[in-house]
């Protein structure tokens, strides 16, 4: 028994993609179940509040980022780590309270209303706190204790809903849901993390400044991510509301590739980060993974294009068939987003910020493109695939000319 454990714990970075993409497939059974008791509209208005909510989650996701990479270099006792939790409350009350002030325009731009937005805000908060802790499995490389995290949350949204959806069908019992979810792993997490949590507590406290401008920094970067897969849903329920639910599925298809890259990214971020000063194992580590995106960019395009398209018929309701023959040009917009971002991390974890001017760039031209052609599905995806293939080629030759240059840790790279 001790030989298996020993095993499954060493090979834990290899298990981990595998039981996370699995896990996506459970939450993508989520959203097909909540698309059978919701109307077409709901279900658009739905998915543009999670896109909302995914932008906001951002900041979660930075603090996990943050807190993994520092736990990475200076072990989980650094002065650094212990700031991480009086961040949290800071961002956690600063947003919260913008979005209830924000409230009216908000439920215009996504047609929802008061009750949502207060839901949504809700999960903002308990959000950062989660993505905190899990930055310490993270960092640790504890990524089975990273799968339980993730199981619970979309395990227990799953469960409350199968229940629940059948006789109270609401978009606010879709969000409650959420919430539910990611209180019980926020449970599991402190639980696991109580040692390093009393421990952080009797650190001493100094200035936030020089850490809200790393956080920053990272929050800037996946802000783009996020904004990037979800500004396309919000516009698409604001300018054509009548398909708004068709292109909801279509990006649950499309997201499959973010779940599956981004699940061998978060191995690779911490793999990154500790060889970064080792040039032959970081080189080793980054042909590697670029490779694998490779492999997985051409698979994708053979799915989407032959294998995926009959089984939107087979998995949701008749009203959203018409979205097979969108899924080959969302594929390929996603396939040149999850390229872009793959550059990106490695900006990251060389704590360089050039590639902000890039994203800010190419975020404010696919939003004046949405706001002057949104005809159409079609043209939606085509503008995203247009300006994502612009920002991977920007990028690639960005990195290319500056390969050599020092980070901003006065760090060669």
């Amino acid at each position: 028994m001790l030989t298996i454990r020993k095993f499954i714990l060493g090979k834990q970075h290899i298990i981990f993609p595998v039981l996370d993409v699995a896990l996506n497939g459970v939450n993508y059974l989520f959203h097909i179940y909540v698309s059978w008791y919701l109307s077409q509209g709901d279900y658009g208005i739905l998915n543009s509040l999670l896109s909302l909510s995914a932008i906001l989650l951002v900041t979660g996701i930075s603090f996990q980022i943050y807190t993994a990479r520092t736990v990475a270099r200076f072990g989980q006792s650094d002065r650094r780590v212990a700031q991480v939790l009086r961040l949290g409350n800071l961002f956690a009350l600063v947003i919260s309270i913008g979005l209830l002030v924000s409230s009216p325009a908000l439920m215009s731009l996504t047609r929802s209303g008061f009750l949502s937005l207060i839901i949504v805000a809700s999960t903002f908060a308990i959000n950062v706190y989660l993505s905190i802790f899990r930055g310490f499995f993270q960092g640790k490389k504890e990524f089975l204790s990273l799968n339980v995290s993730f199981y619970i949350e979309v395990l227990s949204k799953v469960f409350f809903l199968y229940f629940l959806l059948r006789y109270f069908r609401s978009i606010e019992l879709v969000l409650i849901s959420i919430i539910f979810g990611m209180g019980l792993s926020l449970c599991h997490a402190l639980y696991k993390n109580r040692a390093i949590i009393m421990a952080l507590g009797r650190s001493v406290r100094e200035s936030l400044k020089p850490f809200i401008r790393q956080i920053a920094a990272i929050f800037a970067a996946n802000f783009f991510l996020y904004f990037f897969t979800s500004v396309d849903m919000i516009a698409v329920n604001f300018f054509l509301p009548d398909v708004s639910g068709v292109f909801a599925v279509v990006l649950r298809y499309s997201q499959i590739i973010l779940f599956v890259a981004f699940s061998v990214m978060t191995v690779f971020i911490p793999v990154l980060s500790s060889s970064r000063n080792d040039y032959k194992a970081f080189s080793r580590h980054l042909k590697l993974m670029l490779v694998l995106f490779g492999l997985m960019g051409i698979l994708a395009v053979i799915g989407y294009r032959w294998i995926l398209p009959p089984t939107v018929d087979l998995f949701f309701d008749s009203q959203y068939s018409g979205a097979s023959q969108y899924l080959l040009l969302g594929a390929i917009a996603y396939i040149f987003l999850v390229f872009s971002f793959l550059i990106v991390n490695i900006f990251i974890v060389l704590e360089r910020t050039r590639h902000l001017r890039y994203l800010a760039g190419s975020g404010t031209a696919l939003l004046i493109l949405f706001l002057v052609f949104h005809d159409s599905i079609s043209t939606i995806f085509i503008i995203e695939a247009i300006v994502y293939l612009g920002l991977f080629l920007v990028l690639i030759v960005d990195f290319a000319i500056h390969r050599g240059d020092k980070s901003e840790t006065g760090e060669v790279r």
